[in-house]
């Protein structure tokens, strides 16, 4: 996770300080391979396509078992999107836990970065979208806002499920 990413968490948890302290939060894509949202967040569950440090519930691509559905209040997905095979199920993914009214804190790698990224299970991210292409894959359902993170690197959005 790089630096500019978790500053921009700690500045998304300080804007929705109340909310994100009593509300239940799930990392996305939690495998801490660099860094974990549970190291600004320390009570989030952790949920991923593979096992491994930081992972509480291993899912299948699109598929959230029924024992967590619309159970959080918020999802955080940091740079998690641009690795997912179908960027449709990353999105029902993201509904499919977030109660009505849930948070969502995304962080995306920018096309503009033109190092490749890689994870231990996936040999390079494959999804290089602009702003504006997600913003509307989640809509209707989410309305993303959007700003870049202070190094240019990432693309940061926040929203809420309607």
């Amino acid at each position: 996770m790089h630096c500019s990413v978790k500053e921009e968490i700690k500045k998304w948890v300080d804007r929705n300080f109340v909310h994100v302290h009593l509300m239940t939060v799930v990392d996305l894509g939690s495998l801490n391979i660099n860094g974990s949202v549970r190291d600004i967040i320390p009570w989030a569950y952790g949920i991923d396509l593979a096992p491994g440090p930081g992972v509480d519930l291993v899912i299948t691509a699109g598929e959230i078992p029924d024992s967590v559905l619309g159970f959080f209040g918020a999802v955080v997905g940091t740079s998690s999107m641009q690795y997912s095979a179908s960027l449709e199920n990353y999105k029902k993914e993201v509904i499919d836990l977030l109660r009505p009214g849930g948070l969502v804190f995304l962080t995306v790698c920018s096309p503009e970065c033109k190092v490749k990224h890689t994870t231990s299970s996936v040999t390079e991210d494959t999804h290089r979208l602009t702003s504006h292409e997600i913003q509307e894959l989640f809509q209707p359902e989410i309305y993303l806002s959007y700003h870049s993170a202070g190094d240019g690197h990432d693309m940061i959005f926040e929203g809420h499920l309607d």
